[in-house]
């Protein structure tokens, strides 16, 4: 997760703005060709083939038996469940109760009256994205760990679900320098 949040700030911080002063494009399309060349990228170096791990935990907790069927949680779902509610909790705290999140939650409202109140309103800092860098690391992680393989285009189905829930939430109201 750490390496995947640093990796995305670079790009962020360094990338995007060089990609878009040599090609002028919208941030969205941006995205999408860093995508589409991180994805070619890791192909080129780790090879089309998926790549697997051996699972964390076998052992699975029967809940019921009946008939010959019977019911079972893994231990592996647990550990996921686990995680995934841990991080939820810390990102429900850090939009809701930091100053991070208020600025967030102000610049998404109304960029300019949160730039008048003092929030800082420069148009890169209004689609804060520190903590989504680590949700999806998360949910990469998680993904590895209930799947066990993974693979150089993993990422693009999930990308493509994010970009629609960013559009259809409103990714127009920000802007991107």
């Amino acid at each position: 997760m750490v390496f995947t949040s640093v990796v995305n700030w670079a790009i962020e911080r360094f990338g995007l703005p060089a990609a878009a002063r040599l090609v002028p494009a919208r941030p969205a399309d941006l995205g999408d060709r860093m995508s589409i060349f991180l994805s070619n990228f890791v192909q080129v170096t780790q090879g089309p083939r998926n790549k697997s791990i051996p699972p964390f935990v076998r052992e699975v907790i029967v809940i019921m038996e009946r008939d010959g069927y019977e019911v079972a949680v893994s231990y592996k779902q647990i550990i996921i469940w686990s995680i995934t509610a841990l991080l939820l909790i810390a990102f429900w705290y850090l939009v809701s109760k930091t100053s991070l999140g208020r600025a967030q939650r102000a610049c998404e409202q109304d960029q300019k009256m949160a730039a008048l109140v003092g929030v800082d309103g420069r148009p890169h800092d209004c689609d804060h994205i520190h903590h989504r860098r680590g949700a999806r690391g998360g949910a990469g992680t998680m993904y590895l760990m209930h799947y066990g393989v993974v693979s150089f285009y993993d990422g693009f189905v999930p990308g493509i679900k994010a970009f629609t829930a960013a559009v259809l939430g409103g990714i127009a109201r920000c802007r991107v320098r």
